[in-house]
């Protein structure tokens, strides 16, 4: 797999997500099943280059290890939808366009999940 840069996976992951969750009922099962994989092989594939790593130095890099932190201490359980984009903007004072990135790094880093257009907390040790 010919890995994307950061921007081009958030885009394909949000889209992959969108065709299953919106149009999931009316495309073959195999199909959907199929997007399912590749967004998954996606993810894990990403997870091995720089920018998802943890300790990046951007702002989005930051924020994602910081939020990382607060579920691992348990701040959100397992299963629990993470709040808006605008109401963890808020609480960490960052644009949220900051915030979806940092989301979408840790959903990368196998901390999140991308179901029906919101993130949900994974149990740790999935990804």
């Amino acid at each position: 797999m010919n890995l994307p840069d950061r921007q081009t996976a958030e885009r394909i992951t949000w889209m992959t997500d969108m065709l299953i969750s919106r149009g999931g009922h009316a495309l073959p099962v195999g199909l959907t099943a199929a997007l399912r994989e590749y967004k998954s092989a996606l993810l894990a594939a990403c997870a091995n280059e720089k920018w998802a790593r943890t300790g990046h130095p951007t702002r989005y890099g930051r924020l994602a290890d910081l939020i990382g932190q607060q579920i691992a201490d348990g701040e959100w359980k397992p299963g629990q939808r993470m709040p808006s984009n605008r109401h963890l903007a808020d609480s960490h004072d960052q644009k949220q366009d900051t915030v979806r990135n940092a989301l979408h790094i840790l959903a990368v880093r196998g901390q999140l999940a991308l179901e029906t257009g919101s993130y949900y907390v994974l149990p740790s040790g999935m990804d």
